[in-house]
Formats: structure tokens, sequence, C-alpha cells
């Protein structure tokens, strides 16, 4: 179901999470994990809505956040070069640790995974619904056999009895 705002508002939210992307930092007091569940948000909400961007560039903005927020001037005792390697080190892991985790997926291969699935679970259904009719029909069978079993059962006794006269 489609209305005539609906590219408008999908390009509204893009361009809107664009913006947030492009302005993108860490914020004081935020830890890494949280500054990295922020981001993902932002890249995930982009990548439903179609827009997605390699991960070197990725990659390069969380650096370039981490960095920008914790960069500090104040430590004489090392050089300038020594501490922006050192931030980017440790921003640089804290990134392979949570790309370990990370399953990147697009939206189409997520959208044909589904289908897929759909059509799996479709086709079970009613094989189901055959299955049970089968079983259905197999229980009146069983119970006719159990009724013709003892209809010769009882006229085996009988002959036995008129036999034993």
């Amino acid at each position: 179901v489609t209305y005539k705002g609906t590219n408008q508002v999908k390009e509204s939210k893009i361009s809107m999470l664009v913006h947030e992307y492009e302005l993108f930092l860490m914020h004081d007091n935020e830890s890494i994990s949280d500054m990295f569940t922020h981001f993902t948000t932002i890249i995930n909400s982009l990548k439903n809505l179609g827009k997605s961007y390699p991960n070197q560039e990725l990659q390069s903005k969380k650096k370039k956040a981490f960095v920008a927020t914790t960069w500090d001037d104040s430590d004489p005792s090392s050089s300038e070069e020594e501490s922006d390697e050192e931030v980017a080190n440790i921003a640089f892991m804290a990134i392979e640790e949570e790309n370990k985790d990370e399953v990147n997926f697009s939206f189409d291969e997520l959208q044909d995974a589904y289908e897929n699935l759909f059509y799996e679970y479709k086709n079970v259904c009613i094989k189901n619904k055959s299955l049970k009719k089968d079983v259905c029909s197999m229980s009146k069978e069983i119970e006719n056999l159990k009724n013709g079993n003892r209809k010769y059962i009882s006229e085996i006794e009988s002959l036995k009895n008129e036999s034993s006269y």
C-alpha cells in the first residue's frame, strides 16, 4: 500500500539520516559501545531506505568520530603524532572487535531470504494439511478394520460354539 507522499517521506528520512551521518561525532561521556550502537543505528536505517556506504568509508568515519572526541593535547609526555596514532589504534581495535560480531546483509538479500522462507513455509503448510488428511483417512480405515476384526472374531466364536455341540 502506497500513498502520494511515500517517496517524499523516504527522501526526507534519508536526508535527515545522511545529515546525522555526516555530522556524526562521539558525544562527551559516551562509551565506545554506545557510540558504535548509535552509529550502527544510523547506518542500518539508511540501508533499510536503500542508501549505503562502502565499509572502508564507514570504518574511516568511526575512527574520525572517535579520534575527534578523544583527542587530548594536554599530555606533554607524548608527541602529537604518537597520541594520534595511539587513539587511532584504540579505535581500530574497537572497530575490529565490533566487526567480528557484525553480519552485513543488504536489504535485498534479507528480502530474498524472507521470500524463500515464506515459500518453504507455504509448502510445509500444504504438506502438513495433506498429512492431516491422510491421518484422518487412515484413522477411519483403522476403525473400519477394527470393526471388521470384531465381526470376524464374533463369527469365529460362533463357529467354535456350533462345532462344539
